[in-house]
């Protein structure tokens, strides 16, 4: 006859019994020693072999090199500027040591600019004063898709001792302030014709002067209360391109020299 037991009845140790643990066997792979195969032809044992895995040599750093402003032998006037050892490009206006010489100029601003300077002043034009004074330099050079124009004035006592313009826009030069007593005003004009360049009539704003005429590729010398200024008009013109899709926008371009000369 069966026994029926309580729901108190506990389990004892035999009543569960633990799964094996089969032990498991780690392998790895055999390594098997790689042996270079020797090279022995002939065309290859008589050349050194190359170096692989060496270790890497730092080049030999380049220093920044040192721009000189040079200009072309063509003759042409020009004007180009160096600011501490690079071409210059942006604004720079302050007061240092100038020296004019021959064919440069140097200037050292503010104590701490190095401006350097290579010129080529119009053949007609009185020759540049030499020496050394106390002065202000005043640059604004740029470029753009449509050109480039520089703006350089030096000073001397407060006036102008020489000024270089050569400046572009899509209206003509209304104010040139050249001193308190001289303005140059641009004409505005309009291109009829097949020519792609067109002259612009400049005229002088003389204080208590009638309005002087400036002729192209003509020196002229008026005199103001400041001493005398000579002005060479080397170009005025509007320039409209012909050409469909040309980057260069019509427009007013005029470069002047101007330089303060002895009575």
């Amino acid at each position: 006859m069966s026994t029926i037991f309580g729901c108190g009845q506990q389990a004892t140790s035999e009543d569960s019994v633990a799964a094996p643990v089969i032990p498991q066997i780690e392998t790895r792979p055999t390594q098997i020693p790689i042996t270079p195969t020797p090279i022995n032809h002939p065309l290859v044992t008589e050349h050194t072999p190359a170096p692989i895995n060496q270790p890497l040599v730092e080049a030999t750093r380049i220093p920044p090199s040192t721009y000189v402003p040079k200009l072309i032998d063509d003759g042409v006037p020009e004007l180009i500027a160096s600011v501490n050892d690079k071409f210059f490009d942006g604004v720079l206006e302050g007061e240092g040591l100038v020296t004019i010489g021959e064919t440069v100029i140097t200037a050292f601003i503010d104590s701490k600019d190095l401006v350097f300077i290579s010129y080529r002043m119009p053949s007609l034009m009185t020759e540049l004063r030499k020496g050394s004074f106390r002065g202000r330099l005043s640059l604004n050079h740029d470029r753009d898709i449509s050109g480039s124009y520089k703006k350089t004035k030096i000073y001397e006592d407060g006036t102008v001792f020489l000024a270089h313009i050569n400046d572009f826009s899509q209206d003509p030069f209304s104010s040139v302030k050249i001193t308190n007593d001289i303005t140059l005003v641009q004409s505005a004009i309009q291109n009829n014709t097949d020519q792609m360049m067109v002259p612009a009539p400049v005229t002088a704003n003389v204080a208590n002067q009638q309005n002087i005429p400036i002729a192209s590729g003509v020196p002229i010398i008026i005199n103001t209360t400041d001493g005398p200024f000579e002005i060479y008009l080397e170009s005025s013109y509007l320039y409209t391109s012909d050409q469909p899709g040309s980057d260069a926008p019509t427009r007013y371009n005029m470069q002047v020299w101007i330089q303060k000369v002895k009575p």
